[in-house]
């Protein structure tokens, strides 16, 4: 005879503190949020615990928790069914509207970004994460804290590809920089930039000798120095500042393009998410744009 198991089942709401806990790092500021007494934070918090078997959240300071392992890996599965939750509500027209969508934003394309989601009235219905591609948006999108990014050099796997493209590289330089005889090249990159990679491997590869004379993970910063006179970097030919020049000096290799791509966090889907993917596609070459792609 089949045994109906009673209790199995967790109720969406209790989805819904794990995520916001998860996302404001304080159980008073998930309750202030969802409108719930510290008391009920936490005997959802104890309840989802029980079901678990194991504590998912622990202090990391002063007034701050974080995630314990078992913890992070109930948060994707939450946050997906949560996802879930909310797309079948949308159906009905029903979507709660106060939860912003997270968009990542690779360093290169946030100053565009910006300008376009204000002029369309969404930055301020948004939660914004800017940074290197390899290093923070794609492992924040494949740990489910993103749920739709533009990005360059994305590692397999990071999620649901809606558009793609590459973008030229090219060496850019002061104009008035002038390499001393015999000296090696001075390098201005951060090693977890998607463009900074190719160029120092095809530096490797050409056998040219170089030193890195400023790193840092801030693009405008990078920009900064090479305008300054510090050395040359490699990046985008579309997204190079008008007071550099591009550096087409007989001792530098050709650089391949990147490639970039605007995806979503896998299975998700609803409204809002759509429309930001629109706005996105506004960052493609402009021939895409044309095209449809």
């Amino acid at each position: 005879m089949h045994r109906r198991y009673e209790g199995i089942n967790i109720p969406i709401e209790i989805i819904r503190t794990l995520v916001a806990i998860a996302d404001l790092g304080s159980y008073s500021r998930a309750g202030v949020k969802l409108g719930l007494t510290q008391p009920a934070i936490s005997a959802q918090v104890k309840r989802a615990q029980a079901m678990v078997g194991g504590a998912l959240f622990e202090r990391t300071g002063p007034g701050a928790i974080g995630l314990t392992p078992l913890g992070g890996l109930v948060l994707r599965h939450a946050r997906t069914m949560l996802a879930a939750n909310d797309q079948i509500l949308a159906l009905a027209g029903s979507a709660s509207d106060s939860h912003p969508v997270r968009v990542g934003i690779c360093t290169m394309y946030a100053v565009d970004f910006i300008k376009i989601a204000t002029e369309e009235d969404w930055i301020n219905r948004l939660t914004v994460i800017c940074g290197n591609s390899i290093d923070v948006i794609a492992k924040n999108l494949a740990d489910g804290y993103i749920d739709i990014a533009c990005l360059m050099d994305p590692p397999s796997g990071c999620g649901d590809i809606l558009a793609e493209w590459h973008e030229d590289s090219v060496w850019v330089r002061s104009p008035d920089f002038v390499l001393s005889a015999g000296a090696p090249i001075p390098l201005v990159c951060w090693p977890g930039s998607p463009m900074d990679q190719p160029s120092m491997k095809a530096l490797e590869r050409a056998r040219r000798a170089y030193r890195v004379t400023f790193t840092s993970s801030d693009y405008h910063a990078r920009v900064a120095a090479v305008g300054a006179g510090i050395g040359l970097m490699a990046t985008s030919r579309r997204h190079m500042e008008q007071s550099l020049v591009i550096a087409t000096e007989h001792y530098l290799p050709p650089l391949s393009p990147v490639r970039a791509v605007i995806c979503m966090r896998p299975g998700l889907s609803f409204t809002k998410v759509d429309e930001i993917a629109t706005l996105l596609r506004r960052l493609t070459p402009v021939e895409l744009q044309l095209s449809g792609r």
